[in-house]
């Protein structure tokens, strides 16, 4: 059904727009590093999410990606 395609499109493209937002008011997100994310696989990835549910990602992500490169804060 061509409604149901097009709908799809409109939400993937709303949620990058959405994860694009999230990501930049992140103070350790490089331009380098955003122009590496896959923004709409990840889109398409976290069908059913809600704007909380993708902050937590984004998180996690982030901080992930700092302890790898031994920036990041380990709380013990």
């Amino acid at each position: 059904d061509i409604t149901k395609n097009m709908f799809s499109i409109s939400v993937t493209e709303t949620k990058e727009g959405i994860l694009s937002a999230m990501l930049k008011s992140k103070l350790s997100v490089t331009e380098g590093c955003m122009n590496k994310l896959d923004l709409d696989g990840l889109a398409q990835r976290t069908e059913g999410f809600v704007a909380r549910d993708l902050e937590k990602v984004l998180s996690r992500a982030v901080h992930a990606h700092l302890l790898r490169q031994g920036r990041g804060k380990v709380v013990q």
